[in-house]
Order: C-alpha cells, then sequence, then structure tokens
C-alpha cells in the first residue's frame, strides 16, 4: 500500500478539558475521552454527561473527531446507564463510540443504528475470522489487539474490508490486551472497570523452589516498558492500519500536547514518503515525556526481555549518562550519546537508577550544573539526594524540564484551528436585489442573504 495517497487518522487521549483541547491544537485527527462511568479509565478525570455536547462541539469546531469511550464490561443492573450514553452519543453527533461488550454493541445496534461503532482493544481481537464474528453488529472499526506482530497484522488486513486501529504509543499491559484479573483479585479493583490499582509497577521477588532467586537490580519483573512506534507508522500503514493511537487518558496537557505533536510529525512525514532521521530531534522529546523506557511491543514478534527491562515501574524519562564520580557535593556523569553539555539545567528533576533493596531511586531539582568536555557535575539543595546512596556507574535520567514545559505549554496557550478546511465563497449580486452569499467546504454549505443594493 502506498502511503503517500492514504490518510492516517492520529487518535490521542483525553481525560479533561486541559488535555482534549492541547491535544486538538497539535494536530490530533480524532480524540477518544470517556464519561464518568463505564470506561476504561475511571480513574481519569473525564467528562460529564452533560458537557458531551459542548465537547462534541468544540472538537467539530476544530474539524476533529471526537470519540466516546464506552469500554468496559457492563452488567445487567447498568444496562440502564448504557442506554442512556448511547443514547447522549447519537444526540450529540459523536463520531463513533469504543465498546468492549458485545452487548453494548448490540444494544447501540438496536436503540441508534446510526451510531458508528468500534470493537475496544480489549474486546482482544486477533483474526480477520474474530472481525467477521462481530461485524454484523455494525461495527465500522477494530481496535487490534497489542500483542500481534506486523506479519499478524497484515494478514488480518488482507482478510476483512474492517477499519484497523493500531496503539502506538503509551503504557503496556502485563496482561494480554489489558485482560486483567490481577488488580480485582489482589486489591479489589478491577482493571476491566476501568480501576486498575497498577499491580505490575510494584517490585517482585522471583520465587524458585521457596527460595528467592538473585536478580540484582531487576525487581519490577511484571512491568512493560512503554510502547514506541513513532519509527514504524510507514510500516504500519503499508500493513493496512488506518489509524494510529496514543494510550494515556490519566496523562495531563503537556504529555498529550508533546506526544500528539511528535506523531503527527512522524504521520505527516510517512504520507510525504519519508522517514524520520535517527537523530531527529523529536524522539529525544519523545524520551523526555513520561516513560518508563520504551519498547517496540510484539510488532517484531515475541521478545520478552525488550518488554520488561525490570529495573523500574515508574516514569525515569530521558538517559542523561552515567555516574562516574561522587563527591561531598556534587555527581559527575558522563554524557550519553547525543546529549549534549546544556540538556540539564538549574530547576531540572532527576532520578538517579537506585541501588536500594526496594529498587526505587531517589533524585531531586538541580541546584547548579557545571559541564567540561563530555562530563556534567550536578549539585542539589541541601539534603535533597542523599550522595551516599549512589554509586558509580549507575544510570541518570531527566525526569522535568521546567524550559521544556514552557515551549510545550506555548503550543497550546491560544487555541488554534490545527486542521482548516478550504472554503469556497460565491457572491450574487444584482441591482435592487438582495446580495447572497454562499459558502461551502467538503460537506457543508451556508448560504447568507444580506441588504439589498
Amino acid at each position: 500500500m502506498n502511503t503517500a495517497n492514504k490518510k492516517l487518522e492520529l487518535l490521542a487521549p483525553a481525560g479533561d478539558w486541559a488535555t482534549m483541547k492541547a491535544a486538538a491544537v497539535n494536530g490530533a485527527d480524532a480524540i477518544y475521552f470517556g464519561l464518568g462511568e463505564l470506561n476504561a479509565r475511571k480513574r481519569a478525570t473525564n467528562f460529564k454527561l452533560d458537557e458531551l455536547e459542548q465537547v462534541v462541539d468544540y472538537l467539530h469546531g476544530h474539524n476533529v473527531k471526537g470519540y466516546l469511550a464506552l469500554n468496559t464490561l457492563v452488567f445487567s443492573d447498568e444496562l440502564e446507564i448504557a442506554q442512556k450514553f448511547l443514547k447522549a452519543a447519537a444526540g450529540s453527533q459523536v463520531d463513533a463510540v469504543i465498546v468492549q461488550d458485545v452487548g453494548v454493541a448490540a444494544l447501540a445496534k438496536q436503540l441508534c443504528p446510526s451510531l458508528e461503532l468500534h470493537c475496544s482493544t480489549q474486546m482482544t481481537i486477533t483474526s480477520a475470522e474474530a472481525i467477521d464474528a462481530v461485524k454484523h453488529l455494525g461495527i465500522k472499526r477494530v481496535i487490534l489487539a497489542r500483542e500481534l506482530s506486523l506479519d499478524r497484522i497484515k494478514k488480518i488486513s488482507a482478510g476483512t474490508n474492517v477499519e484497523l486501529e493500531m496503539f502506538v504509543h503509551g503504557a503496556l499491559c502485563m496482561s494480554y490486551s489489558g485482560q486483567c484479573l490481577a488488580s480485582a483479585a489482589l486489591a479489589g479493583r478491577s482493571a476491566n472497570r476501568g480501576a486498575c490499582a497498577q499491580l505490575c509497577r510494584l517490585p517482585y521477588t522471583l520465587m524458585l523452589n521457596s527460595n528467592s532467586v538473585d536478580l540484582g537490580k531487576k525487581k519490577y519483573l511484571l512491568s512493560p516498558s512503554d510502547l514506541n512506534l513513532i519509527n514504524r507508522i510507514p510500516d504500519l500503514a503499508k500493513a493496512g492500519a488506518v489509524a494510529m493511537k496514543i494510550e494515556g487518558r490519566l496523562k495531563n496537557e503537556y504529555y498529550a500536547a508533546s506526544v500528539v505533536a511528535a506523531y503527527r510529525y512522524a504521520i505527516d512525514k510517512a504520507m510525504a514518503g519519508e522517514m524520520i532521521d535517527a537523530k531527529d530531534p523529536v524522539k529525544k522529546r519523545l524520551s523526555g515525556s513520561f516513560s518508563r523506557g520504551h519498547t517496540e511491543g510484539f510488532i517484531n514478534g515475541r521478545k520478552p526481555h525488550e518488554l520488561v527491562q525490570g529495573e523500574f515501574g515508574a516514569n525515569r524519562g530521558l538517559l542523561i549518562g552515567k555516574i562516574v564520580d561522587i563527591t561531598q557535593t556534587d555527581v559527575e556523569i558522563e554524557l550519553a550519546d547525543g546529549i549534549g553539555n546544556n540538556e540539564v539545567r538549574p530547576g531540572d528533576g532527576i532520578v538517579f537508577e537506585s541501588v536500594a533493596e526496594d529498587g526505587r531511586g531517589q533524585g531531586g531539582r538541580v541546584y547548579e550544573v557545571w559541564s567540561e568536555d563530555n562530563v556534567l557535575a550536578l549539585s542539589f539543595g541541601w539534603e535533597d539526594v542523599n550522595l551516599s546512596r549512589l554509586e558509580i556507574g549507575a544510570s541518570v535520567f531527566k525526569t522535568d524540564s521546567p524550559a521544556l514545559k514552557r515551549e510545550i505549554e506555548k503550543t497550546f496557550s491560544r487555541d488554534i484551528v490545527c486542521h482548516r478546511t478550504p472554503i469556497t465563497a460565491r457572491v450574487y449580486a444584482r441591482q435592487d436585489k438582495a446580495i447572497e452569499i454562499s459558502f461551502k467546504d467538503a460537506g457543508f454549505a451556508l448560504r447568507n442573504k444580506g441588504q439589498s443594493l
């Protein structure tokens, strides 16, 4: 498939108004969001039912589509709520509803037959045969399971005419496409009900015959790195995907703006038949956004050691380098490849690789920076960092940059329309007749009569 002749849709997450607006003005083609209930990110701020029309009006006013995530399993006593949400979605002209429960899909077809439906990734669809099994419900698009290889995606695409959507960036789940029962069993909070306790992000001990196995610094045995497929957009498009999706309805507006802008850039390049350069600054910015390290997931087949690095379960951001010396007042760092002397500034947040048994790192805000050749010396506020707990060779990460935040904030400080639609106008004027002006774009026409000449 020639990607230069194919429109790829970029989907962004939004858990609140600020995030939605940041994603819209940075180039998202569509925003997916949830209401207070029956969505897989119940811990997000989410939107209220009485805000739905306002949300859709804002998105459509910016030429951005709005997809309502109604993507949890629904119990019998919740069918009334589901019915209310579906009718509201149809009434507000939501562009599609994302569903996990086949019962909700059937209900939508019965109540609102014109409502477009997309199968959630949590429906765990991994074959063209599975798509055929749900197509009769009026499904227009399937968000494929994240555990599929590129060859498998190609095979599915060849066997169906239903649109295929892929996750390209964000958190991965330790369970198959989010079908996790650990949270419900151990914490009483069901991940399939939008209340995941994120037990996979905690440290664990591997036991063998009742004895603990020494894995060194690897304590986070169930915590996958974050997905990053920015280099594989052309491959996914050729495989048959028509939509590229970013995960992150619990993330803030800075994350949304930064990641959406990066993928907008990558998709536009792919549409022009170009590849992103290996040293393109957009890659460094992605690493500087929230991440637990990056992986290409299952796109290259099953490679468990590339999925779980095991040394941390929280945000580590951009790798700066490794510790080469520790004094009484500062830490000297040898810079990693591609990192310049001006990468770290006073005020930046730094995290050091942990040497503690619990696997938890420590860090703080940089107070002063000195640089010489390929080495940085950093000092921190009084007792902000316990230097005695650091060790030579430990990795150093930048997790926060006030300067970068200010730069990102500029992208959404003004409410602009990123996707502009050309409009043609025709003016009819005759003596003693009212002026008539007609405006038209690809899908909308407006006629206005003025005053007589």
